[in-house]
């Protein structure tokens, strides 16, 4: 988790943009935090002497299931996850927050947070001269039992050197239910939440005050870890160089997650749904859904269900990489597919030891009119750029220039194929640099600054993340 004053031993953020605006939109630097060591909770052993952990989702609304030591390892392997840092108040108070396609509001610990807060850079209204009292009670519980409760205030945001001022958001006073967030907060990016009569999010102000000439955002997510070229969230506008061919653009159904109607799913000719729901979230690592289509899926594939993991298991061993078949989602009538290499994880069990797990993992979740729904995590983002329109009310996907990325993997998996098959095929050049700042000893391996706002960035980072 992040502290005020140090990050945490476990964390290793990697900066992988450089800020850049303009008049018409607003581009945010994006970063990744990578756990080295995972966050278990509730951990007991089992007769089998398996280690089952309450694993809690990132996004805050997965259900917490007993998960074993496994899942946490894939977790691990599967990556950290994506935020972005913006302020708030004046002078500017700041915060490392997740950018959150499924949840509406804008919320960061408040200085008079007394619960499970201490790790979290926090607001103190009374240093800020454009505070504004709201004092509204705002209290939103989520799926995995988390409740987060405070008050409503206005004040100045300022994302990427653009001030959005008169910003409602969230003061949190206690965030109960969980003790492994790792950022301050959370930057809600859905539909607005009319329950609170919070008719504002960050993205309509910023349209209702002209700094922003199209009422949508974009994201762009690269799976490299070690590439320079930078991933982005882009409000106002569409980055033409972060992916190929055309955009396919679906209407959103149901105005609160951008829930969009999918076509079908298929393995091969194994039609596994047709007509389903679907949402995009930025805050959720795999591609979830229903259980009965996601075990359809995964049998189709050749997997066995793994109920100490809760997730599927293929053999990667003997089973060469061409005996896997591809999974097609068909969205507004456009193929979205991923390969074997884009849907399977590699873990090592110990040495020349390895057991392979697919991305697709069963969960029922249900939309407000009672359908079941998929969630597309960042697995799915990694290879497809996606638009959101509010005005428009639509969901946009196109083929990311991510897609054909992929790690190499070792000599003995896939029937000793891999290595001399699949190689790691570099996304693109970029001139940009990337900064590593690890909290082992807080070292800057590499510290490039091409501009101003880099060194403001990068210095105001070291201040608050450091000792």
């Amino acid at each position: 988790m992040l502290k005020r004053t140090i990050i945490a031993s476990s964390l290793l953020i990697i900066v992988i943009n450089n800020f850049v605006h303009c008049d018409h939109f607003v581009q945010m630097p994006v970063y990744r935090l990578s756990p080295y060591e995972s966050l278990k909770n509730n951990c007991v052993m089992n007769k089998e002497n398996i280690i089952f952990c309450e694993k809690p989702s990132r996004s805050l609304r997965q259900i917490l299931t007993n998960t074993s030591n496994i899942y946490e390892n894939i977790i691990n392997i599967a990556d950290g996850y994506f935020v972005v840092r913006l302020s708030i108040g004046t002078p500017p108070q700041l915060f490392v927050v997740d950018f959150d396609t499924g949840s509406p509001n804008l919320w960061v610990a408040s200085v008079n947070c007394l619960s499970n807060c201490a790790k979290m850079n926090k607001y103190d209204a009374t240093l800020s001269s454009t505070y504004i009292a709201n004092g509204n009670n705002f209290s939103v519980g989520y799926g995995d039992g988390t409740l987060v409760e405070g008050i409503f205030s206005i004040d100045t945001v300022t994302m990427n050197g653009i001030e959005i001022k008169n910003q409602t958001f969230t003061e949190c006073n206690s965030i109960n239910g969980t003790s492994s967030l790792l950022s301050d907060g959370i930057l809600g990016l859905s539909y607005p939440d009319l329950k609170f009569n919070n008719d504002t999010t960050i993205l309509i102000n910023m349209w209702n005050r002209g700094l922003i000439s199209k009422p949508l955002f974009s994201i762009y997510l690269n799976p490299d870890k070690n590439s320079s070229y930078e991933s982005g969230l882009i409000f106002g506008d569409i980055d033409s160089s972060k992916y190929t061919g055309s955009i396919t653009y679906v209407p959103v159904v149901i105005q609160i997650y951008w829930e969009f109607l999918m076509d079908s799913i298929y393995v091969n000719s194994t039609i596994i749904n047709s007509s389903l729901y679907a949402i995009i979230d930025t805050t959720t690592t795999f591609i979830l859904g229903p259980t009965q289509s996601i075990d359809t899926l995964n049998i189709a594939l050749g997997g066995t269900y793994d109920s100490s993991a809760g997730m599927y298991k293929v053999d990667c061993i003997t089973r060469s990489l061409s005996s896997f078949s591809n999974v097609t989602f068909i969205v507004g009538g456009e193929v979205f597919s991923l390969t074997p290499l884009q849907y399977i994880l590699t873990l090592n069990n110990g040495v020349n030891d390895y057991l392979c797990y697919t991305i697709f993992v069963p969960f029922n979740i249900y939309d407000s009119r009672g359908n079941l729904y998929w969630i597309f995590g960042t697995y799915f983002l990694y290879r497809f750029y996606s638009i959101f329109d509010f005005v428009n009310n639509q969901v946009g996907l196109a083929t990311s220039i991510s897609y054909n990325w992929t790690k190499s993997f070792d000599e003995s998996l896939f029937n000793n194929l891999s290595k001399t098959t699949q190689s790691i095929i570099s996304t693109a050049s970029s001139s940009t640099q990337t900064t590593i700042v690890t909290s082992m000893g807080i070292q800057m391996n590499t510290f490039i600054r091409h501009t101003l706002n880099d060194i403001a960035l990068l210095v105001g980072l070291f201040f608050i993340k450091t000792v």
